[in-house]
């Protein structure tokens, strides 16, 4: 019913000098140590394979270092950010989502750009009260992190930016399918893509159009090994924040991993966690009035 009418629209930005200088060295330093190992990176295990040589070799522990530090400098590029504020102005008036990779930088955005946000880490309550402030237009855009792709009932939006996202074909259906709707009348609905160009991000952006399809079964020893791996995080992040373990385990979703079994392993051991909240106001609340307030005076 939706798909018959939607475009969408590839944005490619490059890198500051001085990005581009620090994304290829570290770059280099991850591509160095994957190629000369004797896994294969792209082959089923491959990546499994990786993560669990970097918790006792200080080589490949450095080298997943330089993987992050690189991605991180194309997912938060200054022309990406700058293109977003540019689009974010042209549809203030449109029901608008961001799509981000992990929930740093979608808190990341939040802040940058006063607009509410949702990702795994956000309690039920407060993510039905979002949606249904965006389903009335009381708020016209929002930044999500994965937690929208699937399972939530989404309001109509007509316009998503993705900024950084995993290679996965089913992700980006979710993307055209769910969430994007045509306008009252009958305007197209828009999808951008932002990538940093010459960056990882142009595989994962090419894969992710060209469909990559995964198949999870519990049995498999791949997913044994994430489920052990993840038991190692929670016990690394004992006595520390909340956000630093959420952070850690974002890690493994970013590449190779099926997102749903390690946000599903990771909430079975989450249940078994006490966390504790200290803050002098609510900070729910104090996030309501901001947002309110900034999309009543949009285009900031």
């Amino acid at each position: 019913e939706y798909l018959s009418k939607y475009e969408t629209i590839h944005l490619q930005v490059e890198l500051t000098d001085e990005e581009r200088t620090e994304y290829d060295e570290e770059y280099q330093i991850y591509r160095d140590y994957v190629y000369n190992q004797d896994f294969n990176l792209w082959e089923e295990r491959g990546y499994q394979e990786f993560l669990k040589r970097t918790s006792y070799d200080p080589k490949g522990r450095r080298a997943l270092i330089a993987k992050q530090r690189a991605e991180k400098i194309a997912r938060t590029a200054e022309k990406k950010l700058d293109t977003l504020d540019n689009l974010l102005k042209r549809h203030y008036s449109d029901r608008s989502i961001i799509f981000t990779a992990n929930n740093e930088f979608a808190y990341g955005i939040s802040q940058e750009f006063i607009v509410p946000c949702i990702t795994h880490q956000t309690e039920t309550d407060e993510r039905t009260e979002i949606l249904e402030r965006f389903r009335t237009g009381e708020y016209s855009m929002l930044a999500t992190s994965q937690v929208l792709d699937e399972g939530i009932d989404v309001p109509a939006a007509n316009v998503g930016i993705v900024l950084s996202g995993s290679a996965s074909k089913r992700q980006y259906a979710q993307r055209l399918g769910r969430i994007l709707r045509p306008t009252d009348d009958r305007q197209p609905a828009r999808l951008y893509e932002i990538i940093s160009e010459d960056t990882m991000e142009t595989y994962v952006s090419s894969q992710r159009r060209k469909g990559v399809s995964s198949n999870a079964d519990s049995d498999e020893p791949r997913y044994r090994d994430t489920a052990h791996e993840l038991i190692g995080i929670f016990e690394q992040h004992l006595g520390e924040s909340k956000g630093e373990l959420e952070d850690t385990i974002d890690q493994l979703t970013i590449d190779n991993t099926d997102y749903k079994i390690v946000q599903g392993l990771a909430k079975l051991l989450k249940d078994e966690c006490e966390f504790e909240t200290i803050a002098p106001v609510e900070p729910r609340e104090i996030r309501q009035e901001l947002f309110k307030t900034a999309n009543e005076n949009q285009p900031i």
